[in-house]
């Protein structure tokens, strides 16, 4: 693996991405995120939640999961969503010091929703509509992958791009298909047509994984001397 992760990002989405968090009666962590977040935080990647939901709950369920402090920061639908729920980067990178420009080498997006996407900078998206589903070695491989093409996320997607075995005639998407170890993702461009000058989205799709990495969640046990209100929900 490349050196690595040095001034580079993972935006996660929180609800069925980084876990299931609606239901506050059985919600839980993806089986295996947290140590996955320490391993990357190891290389020198950092990251963030970006969620449409309150930072209120957000807080809350991390809290309450015991991974707060594995995250930098939380960006929350007043600070990032439009009023269709899409998502913009920019007051991310912002915040974190990074121009506009360098966006793409140094933040990579995972999601479970088409407007988790980038609807302004020009970013990698990881698209696992199934995220909570799955344990997160489908997360660890992808990245993994990332991590040994390029110290830019962004290069990395472009070489990988040009990797793909198997073309994907599929319209509004301009790219093909292959394998990371045993789980097949498109690798490739996608139109979205959230805002004219951003018309694509560079993207990671994920279509299938075996059902050896499917899997419960993390069942978190409320610890109530946090209280039990329920914070605003997210989408």
């Amino acid at each position: 693996m490349r050196g690595a992760g040095k001034g580079r990002y993972i935006c996660w989405d929180l609800d069925e991405t980084t876990g299931s968090f609606r239901d506050y009666r059985r919600m839980g962590l993806t089986r295996g995120i947290g140590p996955l977040i320490e391993g990357l935080a190891r290389l020198g990647i950092k990251h963030v939640i970006t969620t449409a939901a309150w930072k209120e709950h957000a807080e809350y369920v991390l809290w309450q999961a015991g991974v707060r402090g594995l995250y930098e920061g939380i960006y929350d639908i007043h600070q990032i969503c439009d009023k269709d729920y899409n998502k913009y980067y920019h007051p991310v990178a912002a915040s974190l010091g990074i121009s506009p420009e360098e966006a793409p080498d140094r933040i990579l997006v995972v999601g479970n929703m088409s407007r988790d996407a980038p609807a302004d900078l020009d970013l990698t998206f990881l698209y696992h509509p199934q995220g909570s589903v799955y344990d997160a070695t489908v997360y660890l491989k992808i990245i993994t992958r990332l991590l040994a093409l390029s110290d830019s996320w962004a290069s990395a997607h472009d070489v990988m791009q040009g990797q793909n075995r198997y073309a994907m005639p599929v319209p509004g998407f301009d790219g093909g298909q292959q394998y990371i170890d045993d789980i097949w993702v498109g690798v490739g461009r996608y139109q979205r047509n959230v805002r004219p000058e951003k018309p694509t989205d560079r993207i990671i799709s994920v279509y299938s994984v075996p059902e050896c990495y499917r899997s419960e969640i993390e069942i978190i046990k409320i610890n109530e001397e946090r209280g039990f209100t329920q914070p605003a929900l997210s989408l």
